[in-house]
């Protein structure tokens, strides 16, 4: 026989070998491949402070991902658990694909390879809640100073606009995760100021945000944007208060496009009421009853608008109970430092005052 087809027969064999073994492996056995993006704000760190710990979330986020791979349904708590007790101890090995900064931002892109066995083992031992799916999308969010901008956003904390567009997605019953969701929110902020020292000093902050809507293959399914305009003689808490209401002015906008592709059935079963917030002293004030309303006050189900006018705020909400009873809801908060008075309703619209407490 030729040696040269005996070679052939022999390399044939073998590879049919471990093709067969590799199949006949159990899905757990096989190793998990998982890349992962992460970016550190620099925000006065150094670059290899900020490239550290970028790196350390991102073999955290590449562990998170690999438990989900291999239970879809781990509920927020277990998955807790497992990036909180020493998550590096289940990577095996990692190779960075590329790092670089971005203007204030560390970005540090890796494929780290996740040792499934280890995690399956931690997975079984944890107390298991079941999430069942909601059929909305998992959502991922960075925000990036635009180049252009002024140099107080140098000095402003962008990771407060990623709290505003959370919290009004989260109040829309959108899961939002630090890992890549099925949906990306590349977020773009602009802070563009000017002063004027005519007579008192007064500055004026233009903000503009710009968010890109990607899937998972970096496909732009949609754009919004949104601007706000604000005066004030303090500088940078003037640009603060700017870039979080123009983020959730942006914000409400895609989750009204999410709401139109994913909660259809919540529209048909709920009522639309207007609860309208005049008389806050700051903007604290707006973000708690902004949170109370989105995740923890009965018979709210969604926020699905929010608008500032005149010094106040009005919600629009779905609500599973009927107008009297949200009244009565709203008015039994117990909210730190001031209560809500009641001063009148019409049909499908509340309004209440701030009052603060005698201390």
């Amino acid at each position: 026989m030729n040696l040269i087809c005996l070679r052939s027969k022999v390399n044939n064999i073998s590879y049919l070998f471990l093709l067969f073994l590799v199949l006949t492996l159990p899905n757990s056995a096989l190793p998990v491949i998982v890349s992962v993006e992460r970016i550190e704000p620099l925000s006065g760190k150094t670059i290899t402070s900020a490239r550290t710990i970028a790196l350390s979330n991102a073999l955290k986020t590449a562990v998170e991902n690999a438990a989900k791979e291999i239970n879809p349904t781990l509920d927020a708590k277990s998955l807790g658990k497992l990036i909180n007790e020493n998550p590096i101890s289940y990577i095996k090995s990692y190779r960075i694909l590329d790092e670089n900064r971005i203007g204030d931002d560390y970005r540090i892109t890796l494929e780290a390879n996740v040792d499934s066995e280890m995690l399956k083992d931690k997975i079984k031992g944890l107390k298991v809640n079941n999430v069942k799916s909601t059929g909305k999308p998992s959502i991922s969010i960075v925000v990036l100073k635009i180049p252009e901008s002024d140099p107080i956003i140098k000095t402003l904390p962008l990771s407060e606009i990623k709290s505003e567009i959370t919290r009004v997605l989260q109040g829309g019953g959108y899961k939002v995760q630090e890992s890549m969701g099925d949906i990306r929110l590349e977020t773009y902020v602009s802070v563009k100021t000017s002063e004027s020292k005519v007579g008192r000093s007064m500055y004026y902050a233009l903000v503009n945000v710009l968010i890109k809507v990607k899937d998972k293959n970096e496909k732009v399914l949609n754009e919004v944007s949104d601007s706000l305009y604000l005066n004030g003689t303090d500088l940078t808490q003037l640009s603060l208060e700017a870039i979080k209401q123009a983020g959730a002015k942006a914000a409400d906008k895609v989750k009204l496009e999410f709401d139109k592709k994913w909660n259809i059935g919540q529209r048909l079963k709920s009522k639309t009421i207007e609860i309208t917030f005049v008389g806050f002293s700051n903007y604290k004030q707006y973000e708690l009853l902004d949170t109370l309303l989105a995740n923890s006050t009965p018979g709210i189900d969604n926020i699905t608008k929010r608008i500032f006018r005149n010094g106040g705020v009005s919600f629009l909400v779905l609500s599973s109970i009927n107008q009297q009873e949200l009244t009565k809801t709203l008015q039994s908060l117990n909210l730190p430092g001031f209560s809500l008075r009641f001063e009148n309703a019409s049909l499908g619209s509340i309004q209440f005052s701030l009052v603060a407490k005698a201390e």
